[in-house]
């Protein structure tokens, strides 16, 4: 049972901020030091700075200016709840492609009861720094991209005809990829999304750490209050609603794996310790070794790029018998086919040594989607071996969360990404 609320979301004000280019953002875990920098001079509005500042105080500084930013009307709130619907229009793999969906308030729900689905471990640090930036300034910022399964797209349908009419925000994201949001407030129409999504299970896509921040927070105002009734704002937190069954919307990308700081390692060793259970094909170039990948997306099929990036191999798995002696007896055999679990159990811990610990602490393995950014940097020295995957399956992540299993941290990147900015939800009546 998944209970939906409208809300009343604060945006921007377009005859205060005319070009919302200049202020909208990608999502807070996607912003690195250089995107930081240009945000910043972008717009002394822009997102940014509320959502992942640079200052020292940054979560009082991100209070003040939400405060100020809504004094001043840079950002206004709506006088009535509402939906919004919400269209990305973008190209993949030479195709284009639109995703849609809604943003609407879920009504939060520990995962034990099995409304809400996760798939993904999370990590404590970007979990306190949402909690911190959460109890400065009462509001979420992101929007947490949740699934949910409609074979027939009732829901989406619901929408049809909001798309005749403007947009209220049409944006382009760095990518150049096309943001719409519209405001949707017809009572009988909401009712209508609601009853639907009332019936159904919703599985966290990316955004497990804003969930369980929003869960933490929720339990500690209730706490504090003593009683309480349910309604409160902090009992929801705001998230876009996309349907997983719409193959033309959902596009997942492979996130690859750069290893740094293994003492005495030694590639040839390396080698002949995977001619036990994979068939190791060498190729000449990056992009040839890529392309044989994703040839294969069927099989268990890994890129390995050598130290100085001169040599490249496709690992080919022999057998999948063989995983057994790498997992618990009694291991989920869903996980145990996972592309991405096959490499952090069989290649990462049991050959290399880098252990789930290693894994959270996230000192010998970085994460990349530009496999040519991690690739230069490679040649460079910064790495000691690459890992390119290929992305995981829709189908993977259903089953693997419907049955109360986690895959490892980062083997989802859906694409794109929830653009930042567009929405925001005050906890505040």
């Amino acid at each position: 049972m998944v209970n939906i609320i409208p809300f009343r979301g604060i945006r921007y004000n377009k005859q205060k901020i005319e070009d919302l280019n200049l202020v909208v953002t990608a999502p807070y875990d996607k912003i690195n030091d250089q995107l930081q920098d240009e945000y910043y001079k972008r717009s002394p509005y822009n997102f940014v700075r509320l959502d992942k500042g640079r200052e020292e105080d940054k979560y009082n500084v991100a209070k003040h200016l939400l405060n100020q930013w809504l004094e001043e009307k840079i950002l206004i709130r709506d006088d009535e709840p509402n939906l919004y619907y919400y269209t990305q229009e973008y190209n993949f793999e030479g195709m284009k492609k639109i995703r849609k969906g809604f943003i609407a308030l879920l009504e939060l729900d520990e995962f034990e009861n099995g409304n809400v689905l996760p798939h993904e471990h999370t990590l404590s640090g970007p979990k306190r720094d949402r909690f911190d930036l959460l109890e400065a300034t009462d509001a979420t910022f992101g929007q947490i991209f949740m699934l949910f399964s409609d074979s027939q797209d009732i829901i989406i349908k619901l929408f049809k005809q909001i798309e005749e009419n403007t947009p209220n925000i049409r944006v382009y994201d760095d990518d150049k990829n096309v943001h719409c949001v519209w405001k949707v407030h017809d009572p009988l129409l909401i009712k209508k999304v609601q009853d639907e999504m009332h019936i159904k299970k919703v599985y966290i896509a990316d955004g497990h750490h804003r969930y369980e921040t929003s869960l933490n927070y929720r339990n500690i105002q209730r706490e504090k209050l003593g009683e309480y009734t349910g309604k409160e704002l902090f009992n929801y937190t705001m998230c876009t609603f996309i349907n997983m069954n719409d193959e033309n919307g959902i596009s997942i990308l492979p996130t690859h794996r750069f290893v740094k700081n293994l003492n005495d390692f030694n590639f040839e060793s390396f080698l002949s310790k995977l001619e036990k259970e994979f068939t190791i094909t060498p190729y000449n170039t990056l992009d040839e070794l890529y392309n044989n990948l994703t040839d294969k997306q069927d099989q268990h099929v890994y890129g390995i790029i050598a130290p100085v990036g001169n040599q490249f191999y496709l690992l080919s798995l022999i057998d999948e018998r063989l995983l057994s002696y790498h997992f618990p007896k009694g291991f989920s055999h869903d996980l145990m086919r996972l592309d991405v679990l096959i490499l952090h159990k069989v290649i990462l811990e049991d050959i290399l040594g880098i252990d789930e610990e290693k894994l959270r602490q996230q000192t010998n393995v970085s994460y990349y989607r530009d496999r040519i950014q991690a690739f230069e940097l490679l040649k460079k020295g910064e790495y000691q071996v690459g890992f390119l995957l290929n992305p995981t399956k829709m189908s993977e992540v259903k089953k693997v969360t419907e049955n109360g299993q986690k895959m490892p941290q980062k083997s989802t990147d859906f694409y794109p990404k929830l653009l930042s900015g567009l929405v925001v939800n005050y906890l505040k009546e």
